[in-house]
């Protein structure tokens, strides 16, 4: 939601809509291009390398990982 925000504010001046505004059009165009790249890096390709380097430890079956606390707790299975 913040990206997005972000990007939307800095539209107009990568647009350069207004006048005097050419000179910061190339400034807003590279903060949209970092700002969607951090965004694509955090939520892609950062859990996508986690997930290839750590496979045992996070699968469909067992996400989310229940906490030690919550274990301990729990009564021992019947015999």
């Amino acid at each position: 939601m913040t990206s997005f925000s972000i990007v939307a504010a800095m539209l107009p001046l990568a647009l350069a809509i207004e006048p005097g505004s050419s000179t910061r059009s190339s400034l807003a165009i590279v903060v949209i291009g970092g700002v969607l790249s951090s965004l694509v890096l955090t939520l892609l390709l950062i859990p996508i390398v986690y997930m290839r380097f750590a496979p045992e430890t996070i699968t469909a079956s067992n996400w989310p990982p229940e906490s030690d606390a919550r274990r301990e707790h729990e009564a021992p299975a019947p015999a």
